[in-house]
Formats: C-alpha cells, sequence, structure tokens
C-alpha cells in the first residue's frame, strides 16, 4: 500500500507524535523511545485501546503489518512494544521496486547503495556503532567509506529488512568478492539489471562462467545486460538453459556481439515472454521459417511480450509469408509488401481472436565474423486487442 510522505499540514501535537516515514532502519528501539512508550502508559490523557487487546489478538494484527508498520507500534506503549518485540519478525518485509549498487570513483573506490521505495529514493547509510543499517529519504549522494567486499559483506545481512523487485549493478567490477556477494543475495530479487559493468580480467573466462551458473540457479524472471563488456557471455547454450530455468522469462541485451544458432534454437525462443537483443546477430539458415509454429503457439496462449534480434540469413519475406499462409488458416494474415517480389523492408500481422502477432523485417549492414553484409533485424510483438 503506497503511503504518503509528504509532511502533515498541522504537525501532531507530543502526545499524538507519529512515526516519521523519511527514513527507515533496521537499528533497536532507542531509549527515548522506550520512555516515550512508558509515559504513554502513565498519560491519563491518550486513549489507548490497542493496548487493551488480549496479546493473541495484538499478535493476529502484528502479521498482518509490514515491519515498518511494526516499527511504529513499539512506541504506543509499553505493553504493544513487548507483544511487537517478541513476534515482530513474523510481520512481512515492506515491498520496494529496487535496489541499485554503484561503484563510484571519487578518490578511492567506493560503493553507493539506493532504494526506491514508495516513488521515493533512499540511500543506504551504514552505522557499524549501532550494528543497524539506515536508508535516509535525501537529493544527495551518500557514499560509504568502506571498501566494496566489506560494504558487500553488511550489506548482505541486511537485506532480510525488505522484499525488492529487481536488483540494478551499475559500473560495477564483477570479481570474486562481487560473485561471492551476489550469491548470497539471489533469492532476495526476481529481476537483475547490470550497467556497464566489466569483469576483471585477470581471469575474465572463469568469472564469466561462473556468473552465469550463479544466474541460472537464481531462476530470476529478468535479466537485462547494457553495455556490458563480458566477451561469450551469451550464447546458444546460455540463453536455452535461462529459458528451461524459469517459466516465460524475460531476457534484454544491449550488446555487440555475434554468436552462431541452428534451427532447433527455436524452442528456446519460443519459451521466452521477451527476448530483446538488439545488437545481436544470430547466424542462422532457416531460423525465421523454423519459428512460424511458434508464432501461432503465442497467438493461441495470448501472451503479451516481444522478441527482437539480427540475423545474417537471406530473409526472402514473400517465403515467409507464404509458410505462415500454409501453416494455419483460421488466422487472419496481413502484410505490407508484394508476394511475388522481396523489398527491403516487410511488415506481416497475424490477428486472431483479441490477440495479434506483429512481425518487422528491416534491412541493415553489419560485420559478421570481420565481414560486412547485409543483416536482417527483426521483431515481432505480442499485444491484446486488434
Amino acid at each position: 500500500m503506497s503511503r504518503d510522505l509528504s509532511p502533515p499540514a498541522n504537525p501532531p501535537q507530543p502526545h499524538e507524535q507519529r512515526y516519521e516515514p523519511a527514513e527507515y532502519s533496521t537499528c533497536p528501539p532507542q531509549e527515548n523511545d522506550r520512555k516515550y512508550s512508558e509515559q504513554r502508559d502513565n498519560s491519563d490523557s491518550t486513549k489507548d485501546y490497542l493496548s487493551s487487546l488480549v496479546k493473541d489478538c495484538m499478535r493476529s494484527i502484528i502479521t498482518r503489518l509490514d515491519k515498518n508498520d511494526v516499527d511504529k507500534f513499539l512506541t504506543v506503549s509499553k505493553h504493544f512494544n513487548e507483544v511487537a518485540t517478541e513476534c515482530g519478525a513474523t510481520a512481512r518485509n515492506p515491498q520496494a521496486h529496487s535496489l541499485t549498487v554503484t561503484s563510484e570513483a571519487k578518490g578511492n573506490t567506493t560503493t553507493r547503495f539506493s532504494m526506491d521505495l514508495d516513488r521515493t529514493k533512499y540511500f543506504m547509510l551504514l552505522s557499524d556503532a549501532n550494528q543497524c543499517t539506515k536508508f535516509r529519504k535525501t537529493n544527495q549522494i551518500v557514499l560509504s567509506t568502506a571498501d566494496h567486499p566489506v560494504v558487500a559483506d553488511v550489506i548482505a545481512a541486511r537485506l532480510s529488512r525488505f522484499d525488492y523487485r529487481i536488483c540494478i549493478f551499475v559500473k560495477i567490477c564483477i570479481n570474486e568478492h562481487f560473485l561471492d556477494y551476489f550469491e548470497k543475495v539471489t533469492s532476495t530479487f526476481s529481476a537483475f539489471q547490470f550497467e556497464s559493468c566489466t569483469f576483471d580480467t585477470s581471469d575474465q573466462p572463469r568469472l564469466i562462467e561462473r556468473l552465469r551458473e550463479i544466474i541460472i540457479a537464481a531462476k530470476p524472471n529478468l535479466i537485462s545486460l547494457q553495455y556490458v563488456i563480458a566477451p561469450g557471455f551469451i550464447d546458444q547454450t546460455f540463453l536455452t538453459r535461462y529459458s528451461e530455468s524459469v517459466p516465460l522469462p524475460a531476457f534484454m541485451s544491449f550488446m555487440s556481439a555475434s554468436f552462431r544458432v541452428d534451427p532447433n534454437f527455436t524452442a528456446a525462443i519460443s519459451r521466452f515472454r521477451s527476448l530483446v537483443m538488439c545488437h545481436q546477430m544470430i547466424a542462422s539458415d532457416g531460423l525465421l521459417v523454423a519459428l512460424t509454429v511458434h508464432f501461432f503457439e503465442r497467438l493461441r496462449r495470448k501472451i503479451n511480450g516481444n522478441w527482437s534480434f539480427r540475423i545474417t540469413e537471406n530473409v526472402i519475406a514473400p517465403n515467409l509469408f507464404i509458410e505462415l499462409e500454409n501453416s494455419q488458416s483460421d488466422v487472419s494474415i496481413s502484410h505490407t509488401f508484394n508476394p511475388a517480389t522481396n523489398i527491403e523492408n516487410s511488415h506481416i500481422d497475424l490477428v486472431g481472436t483479441g490477440f495479434r502477432v506483429s512481425m518487422k523485417c528491416v534491412s541493415t549492414r553489419g560485420l559478421h565474423e570481420g565481414v560486412d553484409r547485409r543483416v536482417w533485424a527483426f521483431s515481432a510483438d505480442f499485444t491484446s486487442g486488434h
């Protein structure tokens, strides 16, 4: 549930003091909080109905709250503080959207952690004295003072506080320390994004293979690689294994690379909800024709998504159209080319009941195995409606 983070129009009176959600913390309640709850117990002006409930009822309430809400109840009264402390671990983790880990080179290399929660960005502050982690709402960049391996160990132990949809790594050098940390937190996230990351050149092939194994074992719903320097990271074997590890995954890559696949790779492509490789060149003859059966399967199952990649085969749009036309008779098929000839750009639509598959082939130029040749940019969008 989204919370309003703006300050109240009328500041609360002392006996109405409220939790200010500008900071989230794993710190234990401070002494002032305990004194405040005891003062509330002794205050005749405070009507505390919650504390009059039996413990079983209060426990039932707490299990329906998230941990930040439980923190608020710690100051309601001494009685409620005891129950909240006793069973606070059963409370739900607040749902945050993303955790971003960024390596910043300012003097010594440091690492910044930020979190998006309730449409607000929080920056992680480490407090070794209190053995806790704080997220502070601020517009300023906050840098940790510890080295990357130390920060990684601390953060890995504190992430149990929140549930995240995606973890984003920016400008990280992927080495053994990073992979040790990454392996600890994969169960916390359902999606991973790498932006402008590099691999330690001293042992690059082994690090790439280890990261691939960790990702496949983690079974994320989404993997996004944006300008990551990782020769050989993407190939038919990896994409096939990933497509088999989780239902309808999404994979996006913005890396300039080329790898060869055979027509059997179409089975792996069909398992992706979205497969976007805008700068890849998949070299295979007969790939698109082999995909035709999967276009109709996608149309029947009405699964939204998109496929986009480059191929170096000699695509002849009329041949593809004829193959589609012969495959299914109860689907409306339209096109933007003359079936008697082949043109540079082509567009084919398959329209079923409440669903559409829209395919495009655009001719361009690209280097493949050191040779400049014509490359076809292929895309297929799967959308609901007509």
